[in-house]
């Protein structure tokens, strides 16, 4: 087996969890990015309420296009909708 078909069997086992065990996988490997990168201590912020916040900023992103396609009476349908 190639690393290409362990990457994807890793997807197709990830998407398989529940909703708050994906959003918990996230959030863990965003805070592990933001310290490999040194982000949380260039900021002085530990990098779980970064990668928080940066998930927050995701939702919020989210809600404000799901905003704007019902203002401006949006009939498409999109997939990338962060969930509730």
């Amino acid at each position: 087996m190639n690393n290409d078909e362990t990457i994807k069997e890793k997807n197709i086992m990830i998407k398989q969890q529940p909703e708050y065990v994906r959003r918990y996988m996230l959030l863990n490997d965003m805070a592990k990015l933001i310290n490999k990168y040194g982000i949380d201590n260039d900021l002085n912020i530990p990098d779980f309420i970064v990668a928080k916040h940066l998930f927050k900023t995701l939702e919020t992103l989210s809600m404000t296009v799901e905003q704007y396609e019902e203002w401006h009476d949006y009939r498409g349908e999109r997939n990338w909708k962060l969930k509730e």
